[in-house]
């Protein structure tokens, strides 16, 4: 049996180190618990951006929300290349951002079996013949996110025969009224559905599509499994360190931070570069991996961020993304674990809380072990 996988990146695109390491993850989980060969689409759209942004307003309509107006703005700073921080000259910029994509790139290049063509389009697509198809996990059925071509595709509305499953795949808010029928026009098809959080589950169910509920695949690797493949930076940290993934709101996460940083004489390593910090921007998935295990606490405004400092049981505080990116996704995971506490809602009230609190992780451990037995058997189904 042959296993097809469509993510959320390609070999060149997406260079997101929680990207990175859902994929290897979950075809990780593929060909341990199933035992069967899994490829990676090399999917890479080939719409420049204008064209994206001709769809949005042709699909989406001019009345677009201020979400998806930050989102666009996003984008075409990205495109441009705005990537300069306050106190960060363009020279260092430029060279820790080509330092980054190289660093990811070394990442997917010896852990992620990708296909050996890249795919630009549903028509190139439609040329695979594979057993079993699998879309998963991540924002990959948020239409905010992607062109109207691209949403088919990660609806697989390409495949003709073989078994076609989700696994963990996100929405994360909404589906807006000019999506909802491609939904229920290409789920019908599908054998298997799983969802990664309670919020993508009601939406579809709202459509009259039932879809069960698994945990991202980078919980389904235990603390133990990520760290045969984490690495020391080369610049390692000997100080304790509060760790500050500042994904989403960097300057503002990182000023109420610097706060913690002088109240507990802890030292801040940060994402984003910052004049005076250290930061981690310019590092691959594997260092990532071993800065927050090293980390005496961690606060970030990642999902990704917030899985792995639960996977390695330190003491965390979760940051609302919005409106940069649906909140469901980090609330609806501490929900589940009981941890629902641990998620600051409003960004400023972060200086009210303090780094010292325990977590019972005996029964977090236990939850998560029911979220990677279930996980397992609806894999499982898939062969």
């Amino acid at each position: 049996m042959r296993v097809a996988l469509l993510t959320y990146i390609s070999k060149y695109h997406n260079l997101s180190l929680g990207g990175a390491l859902q994929a290897y993850a979950l075809q990780y989980a593929i060909k341990s618990i199933l035992g069967e060969h899994c490829d990676i689409l090399d999917y890479y759209p080939s719409q420049k951006l204008y064209k994206q942004l001709l769809n949005s307003l042709r699909y989406k309509g001019l009345g677009i929300t201020s979400e998806f107006a930050s989102y666009l703005i996003k984008n075409i700073k990205q495109h441009l290349g705005f990537t300069l921080r306050k106190g960060v000259s363009t020279d260092y910029m430029d060279y820790i951002e080509k330092e980054r994509a190289k660093n990811i790139q070394k990442f997917k290049e010896h852990y992620i079996n990708f296909t050996s063509r890249t795919y630009h389009s549903i028509s190139e697509l439609k040329l695979l013949d594979y057993d079993i198809y699998v879309v998963g996990s991540d924002l990959v059925w948020n239409p905010r996110y992607h062109s109207l071509e691209a949403l088919n595709a990660y609806l697989l509305s390409f495949v003709k025969r073989g078994l076609k499953a989700s696994y963990g795949a996100s929405i994360g808010e909404n589906i807006p009224r000019w999506a909802q029928n491609i939904f229920k026009h290409h789920l019908k098809e599908f054998n298997f559905i799983s969802v990664r959080e309670e919020t993508s589950k009601r939406v579809l169910e709202r459509l009259g599509i039932n879809a069960e509920i698994v945990c991202d695949p980078t919980l389904l690797l235990d603390a133990e499994e990520w760290r045969k493949i984490s690495r020391i930076p080369k610049e390692k940290i000997d100080e304790p360190y509060v760790l500050v993934y500042n994904v989403y709101k960097p300057s503002e996460l990182l000023r109420l931070a610097s706060q913690i940083e002088h109240r507990e004489g802890l030292k801040i390593v940060t994402y984003f570069p910052h004049s005076g910090y250290y930061s981690f921007y310019s590092s691959g998935p594997q260092e990532f991996l071993w800065l927050i295990d090293n980390a005496d606490y961690v606060i970030t405004s990642s999902f990704h961020g917030t899985i792995f400092a639960i996977i390695f049981k330190k003491p965390f505080y979760a940051i609302n993304p919005s409106p940069e990116a649906p909140p469901s996704r980090i609330s609806d995971l501490l929900e589940q674990l009981e941890l629902k506490e641990r998620f600051i809602y409003k960004l400023k009230d972060l200086r009210y809380f303090t780094l010292d609190y325990d977590i019972d992780w005996n029964a977090v451990k236990k939850i998560i072990r029911t979220m990677r037995l279930k996980s397992t058997y609806f894999l499982k189904k898939l062969v």
